[in-house]
């Protein structure tokens, strides 16, 4: 069954242990977040809209502190050569 739950609700606490957060930046950069890095590395509390961290977030490779696109993977398949779902999109990034 799909969850039905408005995706700007989500929180950091609310993710499963195999689901991790992709942060796409304008300029191509991409990095993974898995369980509890956003807490660890960026002090983060768990309690954090997943939603609000496009404006928590700085990209490493130029800087750019807007235009991410923010999703949700599950990463149970990755390494297995299976074909991975389809990640939730929480943030699009606004067209310029």
């Amino acid at each position: 069954m799909a969850d039905t739950r408005d995706p700007r609700t989500l929180r950091l606490f609310d993710l499963e242990p195999f689901e991790s957060v992709v942060v796409t930046c304008r300029c191509g950069w991409i990095v993974s977040y898995g369980t509890g890095l956003l807490q660890r590395r960026h002090h983060l509390p768990s309690d954090t809209l997943v939603y609000d961290l496009q404006f928590k977030l700085r990209c490493s490779h130029c800087s750019r502190r807007d235009g991410f696109r923010i999703a949700v993977q599950d990463t149970r398949h990755v390494g297995t050569g299976s074909h991975l779902p389809e990640p939730r999109v929480i943030v699009e990034p606004r067209k310029a």
